[in-house]
């Protein structure tokens, strides 16, 4: 019973190398950016990120009133 699992252990182990020497020889790094901390390999992929940023950010900060929006409340209220 011990070599089946030291078997099987082994063969993941295997599959797991394979992998990574499957991704090195493809060179596709995937981009993840929901988290915004990708790995930009080319840069069109940067300019994506940097576009979703500045979408989030505006999004974000987009109800900070400026300050003749906040004169103009003064004024009102």
């Amino acid at each position: 019973m011990a070599t089946v699992g030291h078997l099987v252990t082994m063969i993941g182990v295997l599959g797991f190398y394979f992998m990574l020497l499957d991704s090195k020889i493809e060179k596709k790094t995937t981009v993840n950016l929901s988290t915004l901390v990708p790995r930009f390999n080319k840069r069109h992929n940067y300019y994506i990120g940097k576009t979703i940023n500045f979408y989030s950010y505006r999004k974000a900060y987009g109800f900070v009133p400026c300050r003749q929006g906040r004169t103009f409340l003064n004024k009102v209220y």
